[in-house]
């Protein structure tokens, strides 16, 4: 499924691009806020949800959002192939994905789980340069441009959770953890991007105040 608003740019490739780099950021904005806080409150969450028998799986959890942090970002790209007549190389680029994702569980399968969550991450992070090498022939939107746009939220979302994690060994209760943590990393993630950002913050809301009204 395309976003409308790539759609009706189609015939466009300078709106096209200016408008694709405006939804990176409020992906960005999204994915960032709701994974940095997984990230974040993985500990007390799960040994609230499945005992501390699970306490190993945090550290599993918190390698793999590094890798589905990249997700939204590929369906975007995705997104703008389509939409400029380019669908044949999803094909070729969910060859290569696979065949990436297959080579790195085959490399670190006898090493354990944890070494095999690392090459999927690590998978996922190379697979966003073939993603946006066919972006780039498309709308000539690079790699790097894309990261200038996400790199923002990534260290917001860094700083959230680095006094998240603060925040959360002073207590001892689980559940004080989960509710005291998230509440820390959403006001501290909330005023630094409100704070730095304020023009996405309301490219955001308009957006999906639009979206609502549909």
């Amino acid at each position: 499924v395309t976003f409308p608003v790539f759609s009706k740019m189609q015939d466009n490739r300078e709106n096209l691009r200016n408008n694709y780099l405006k939804v990176t950021e409020m992906t960005s904005i999204l994915t960032f806020f709701a994974l940095g806080l997984l990230f974040a409150v993985a500990e007390p969450m799960i040994v609230s949800f499945l005992t501390g028998k699970w306490l190993p799986s945090v550290e599993l959890l918190q390698i793999l959002i590094t890798g589905i942090v990249w997700w939204p970002f590929f369906a975007l790209n995705i997104n703008v192939l389509q939409v400029v007549g380019l669908s044949k190389h999803v094909l070729i680029i969910e060859c290569i994905k696979a065949t990436v994702n297959l080579v790195a569980i085959l490399m670190t399968v006898q090493m354990g789980v944890k070494a095999v969550c690392i090459a999927l991450s690590t998978a996922a992070f190379l697979e966003s340069f073939i993603y946006t090498y066919f972006t780039r022939k498309a709308i000539g939107v690079s790699w790097l441009c894309q990261f200038k746009v996400i790199l923002p939220y990534v260290a917001a979302s860094v700083v959230a959770c680095a006094v998240g994690y603060v925040v959360i060994g002073l207590v001892d209760y689980q559940w004080i953890k989960i509710l005291l943590g998230g509440l820390v990393y959403t006001i501290i993630y909330g005023l630094i991007i409100y704070l730095s950002r304020r023009s996405e913050i309301k490219f955001l809301y308009a957006t999906l105040k639009e979206m609502r009204q549909r």
